[in-house]
């Protein structure tokens, strides 16, 4: 039996060494948080299970001693077939 083609999003993110990057998604139910990603440029790959359906996500950023950031700009993804990337 063939088993179902994992889809996600896949992230490109940039910021700073010893900061925590809090990345947040929303499907139309409002914001969650997804990953708390620690220390500048990577990628992250958001495993979904909803092929079809437009995500929209922000992110802020943590720093020990200061308030967190503001939210960034948001950027919009639909699901694709990650067994092809």
């Amino acid at each position: 039996m063939a088993s179902a083609a994992t889809t996600g999003i896949v992230l490109s993110l940039t910021f700073n060494s010893g900061e925590t990057l809090v990345l947040e998604r929303d499907d139309g139910g409002g914001y969650v948080t997804v990953a708390s990603l620690k220390g500048g440029s990577q990628g992250y790959t958001d495993v979904l299970p909803l092929n079809g359906v437009t995500y929209t996500y922000r992110a802020k950023v943590q720093k020990a001693g200061y308030a967190d950031s503001s939210y960034s700009a948001t950027d919009t993804g639909v699901p694709q077939d990650l067994s092809v990337l």
